[in-house]
């Protein structure tokens, strides 16, 4: 089967050709379009006994909105489709489900209040392309068929971390793109090391923030409070970006050094960071910065993306423990 789903913000009508007939699959049928524009709306996932228990035996959590594809590493839902056979059931199913991976990949914060599907829209159209190959390789999880009423449901899931690599695609191609970093970002003053700072071998960095009001996104920036930039996670070098793939979040510490002693990293460095008024962005002080940029000389931490936000109970206790 060949199908393409367009990204873009709106659901759209997929059309569809198997064994000579036609289906339309309207993807307006997609109930959580909005969710992310109401965070406290639970979408009503499609129920199917066996995708439940495959969820509960996974440990998985369905994406209810997209920050939680971002604490989860991945974006997981559940569509249904309804067709004469099992197998045109299945395939309507299927798009349905790209589809509700589209809205929510859409809805993506990437910095501030900019969503993925602004900067799609009116900077890039790599970053569009890039968006739609990730979209065409959604995984089919788990399927199951009610025979009495023709409806097949499937457990889609897209993987936007480590194992999915998009955020690391993402962050190359705001990397590359000076025009595109610019319209978002602005221009900064980066903070540098004050004189006689010796190098600190800190091989890891563990930013907390839980209950601050910080939001997840693509790029999670790190100023001293005097106003310069400290970390910006697109800026460096691109190859450095894809093979660590970040942003990583976590909902403790110590689920949090589990996820840097995995890499190999035992000299961690732990600071405190407020964030700033579009959430997104974070601020620490004067003597933490220091110590930041200290580790980063000796140790290339942050160009290493060696780098771990965590949320605390407050903001990741229904998202998660930590990106995987």
């Amino acid at each position: 089967m060949n199908s393409v789903i367009p990204f873009a913000p709106v659901a759209k009508e997929v059309t569809m050709k198997i064994r000579n007939i036609r289906i339309l699959v309207c993807a307006a049928i997609i109930i959580i379009a909005g969710i992310s524009q109401a965070e406290d709306t639970v979408p009503a996932f499609p129920k199917s006994a066996r995708i439940d228990e495959f969820l509960k035996s996974e440990r998985l959590k369905l994406t209810v909105k997209s920050e939680d594809a971002l604490v989860n590493g991945y974006i997981l839902v559940v569509a249904q489709g309804k067709g004469r056979t099992q197998a045109q059931a299945r395939t309507a199913a299927h798009a349905v489900a790209v589809g509700m991976v589209a809205n929510i990949l859409a809805d993506l914060p990437v910095a501030e209040n900019t969503l993925l599907k602004t900067v799609q829209r009116d900077y890039s159209d790599t970053i569009s392309v890039t968006i739609s190959g990730h979209i065409r390789g959604v995984q089919r999880l788990e399927t199951d068929f009610n025979a009495e009423e023709k409806i097949a449901y499937e457990l889609a899931r897209l993987g936007i971390s480590a194992s999915g690599q998009l955020i690391a695609a993402l962050h190359g191609e705001l990397a590359a793109q000076p025009d595109t970093r610019k319209a978002l970002f602005g221009q900064r003053l980066l903070y540098t090391l004050p004189a006689g700072i010796p190098p600190v071998e800190s091989d890891g960095l563990i930013v907390e923030v839980g209950g601050t009001g910080f939001k997840p996104a693509v790029v999670n920036r790190i100023f001293v409070s005097t106003g310069e930039l400290v970390f910006d996670p697109c800026a460096g070098d691109k190859n450095a970006i894809v093979e660590t793939t970040p942003p990583l979040f976590s909902g403790s510490l110590e689920a949090a050094r589990g996820i840097l002693e995995k890499r190999g990293l035992l000299n961690l460095l732990t600071v405190k960071a407020e964030a700033l008024s579009n959430g997104s962005d974070l601020t620490v002080t004067s003597d933490d910065a220091a110590k930041i940029l200290a580790g980063e000389t000796a140790m290339k931490m942050l160009t290493r993306r060696n780098v771990v936000y965590v949320l605390g109970v407050e903001t990741a206790g229904k998202q998660g423990d930590e990106a995987k």
